[in-house]
Order: C-alpha cells, then structure tokens, then sequence
C-alpha cells in the first residue's frame, strides 16, 4: 500500500468530539477512524489507541500502522496524526477488535501478523469465518471479537441498447 503523511498533529473532528464523549462518560475506548474515497481509493485515517487495519490484494494483506493516538477519554485535548494511504481496485479493508488478535503473554504485532497469514490462507469472499475465528481467536473468552472485512470493486458502466435504436 502506497503510504504518505499528510498532517501531522491535527486534532480529526471526529475522534476529538468522540474523545470529549467518553471523558463525559468517565470512559475508554479505542477507535480507528477512516475517511475514504471509494472513487479514487484513497484512504485518509487516524487511531485512537486501536489496532492497525489491514490493507492488501489477494493474499497479500498487510496492517496499515496510523500514527498513534492516545485512546477515547484518556486525555481532555487529544490531538491525532493524520496518515493518507490507497485501497487499490480488488484490495481488501480488514478492521477487527482487540479480541481477535490479543493473546495474554503474547506481543500484540503477532496477533496482526497471524490474522494477517490466516485471511491470507483463505480465498476473499470464500472464506470459512468457523475456522478463521477459530484459528485467530482461540479459546472463547470475554472480550469481543469483531472482524469486518470489505473489498473495493471496479464498477464498469456499460451503454445502454434501451435508448438508441
């Protein structure tokens, strides 16, 4: 994935409203917020204190490390790094929970890395989500498991033979 830093140390409206939110709250939470333009690819992202997504074609995806930001309600003027990427025609766009990818005792990059390997192993849009589940979460436990996953397709337009006779 192409990858530039556009701005550095802009306080994104979003994740600064939601950051305002979850210190009302007296809570936490982590958030990757992204803006992208399924015209042209291009990606804009920051995160508050959550996991990289995942970007890639074919079985070759790759986590998109945003510049890191201090997680939703843990500080009372947050200011988060902007990073600008590209989601090529045929990519795919993986964000997930912590849950899927951290393992007590375990570094978190390996977590990435093995969720990574496992979509890797399975053919887009014909996964088996029994065995990939198993296989990056393990065992059940109490924490979420969320994965979301979206494929970024060319859309041709054809001419129509309705109108011209």
């Amino acid at each position: 994935m192409r990858r530039e830093r556009v701005v550095s140390g802009v306080r994104l409206g979003a994740l600064a409203r939601a950051n305002e939110f979850a210190r009302a709250l007296r809570g936490f939470a982590t958030c990757a917020c992204l803006v992208i333009d399924l015209a042209t690819g291009s990606l804009r992202g920051a995160s508050a204190g959550h996991l990289p997504p995942l970007v890639g074609v074919g079985n070759d995806l790759a986590p998109w490390w945003l510049p890191p930001g201090p997680m939703l309600g843990a500080a009372r003027a947050s200011r988060y790094e902007v990073d600008a990427g590209e989601w090529p025609v045929d990519g795919e766009l993986v964000l997930y929970t912590d849950g899927v990818v951290e393992r007590r005792g375990e570094p978190v990059d390996a977590g990435v890395a093995r969720l990574a390997a496992v979509l890797d192993a399975e053919r887009p849009g014909r996964r088996d989500w029994t065995t990939i589940v198993r296989e990056t979460v393990g065992e059940p436990r109490a924490d979420d498991a969320c994965i979301l996953t979206a494929t970024r397709v060319r859309v041709g337009v054809r001419a129509s033979t309705l109108g011209g006779r």
